[in-house]
């Protein structure tokens, strides 16, 4: 899919995930590591409204990995640390986030989504927190894309559908003939937070691979990072 809903303009690297989207007028980049985990997200690169995020298992940082606007560590599903200030994280009965508490009991987000994902009540009462990208099935939206990261493929929730094919042989346990399809267009029951294969198990082996090695230090992870890729060299060049 090179061209998506409302003007979307889409280019891919040769592993089919992709590199950039286009969309009302703001381009976001991304950059994968060699095992095909996004990296980082870049929007507005090389300008002087240029935001990057990192990635690094757990935690997540905001701007220059020397000296970042804010970092994000979530050392469980339901806690998030912000700059080491904790909040907490209430979800439905797919994993999706409904809404957050602060360390003193006050909602700082209230939101709610569609079958398929979208989102339909959304309430920010602490414009000083951080945005908060995890939503829909406990996964990251991209809300400059409008797509949702789903580790494997990415995922349109307007659409109900995936960019990209799923390449897992049809036969499998859910897998099904519609390449395109999410979690066998039964959004209320299944879900797919792996991207392959949909069902309720997918999201247990997900969340466990999601814990990672947390003792790796925060100064290594980075160090790894810069190691591992360059942004240029990922981007085509």
């Amino acid at each position: 899919m090179l061209s998506g809903l409302h003007g979307k303009v889409m280019t891919y690297d040769g592993e089919n995930r992709p590199l950039s989207v286009t969309w009302n007028g703001v381009r976001i980049e991304y950059v994968y590591g060699a095992d095909g985990t996004r990296l980082q997200q870049i929007t507005n690169a090389n300008t002087a409204q240029e935001e990057v995020i990192t990635y690094l298992g757990p935690v997540e940082i905001r701007g220059n990995l020397d000296n970042p606007d804010s970092v994000l560590v979530y050392p469980h599903d339901r806690v998030r640390l912000e700059d080491g200030v904790e909040s907490y994280l209430f979800r439905d009965q797919l994993g999706s986030l409904v809404y957050i508490l602060d360390n003193q009991g006050n909602r700082d987000l209230l939101r709610g989504y569609q079958p398929f994902g979208e989102n339909s009540v959304v309430g920010n009462w602490d414009p000083a927190a951080a945005e908060e990208s995890i939503g829909f099935i406990g996964e990251r939206y991209d809300a400059g894309a409008g797509l949702q990261y789903l580790n494997a493929r990415y995922y349109d929730p307007e659409l109900g559908l995936f960019l990209q094919p799923d390449w897992f042989e049809v036969s499998q346990a859910g897998v099904g003939t519609s390449r395109y399809a999410y979690s066998g267009n039964d959004p209320v029951n299944q879900l797919d937070p792996g991207g392959n294969i949909y069902g309720l198990l997918g999201k247990a082996v997900q969340l466990f691979a999601k814990g990672g090695d947390f003792g790796a230090t925060f100064a290594g992870a980075i160090q790894d990072t810069r190691t591992v890729f360059s942004r240029n060299a990922t981007l085509g060049q």
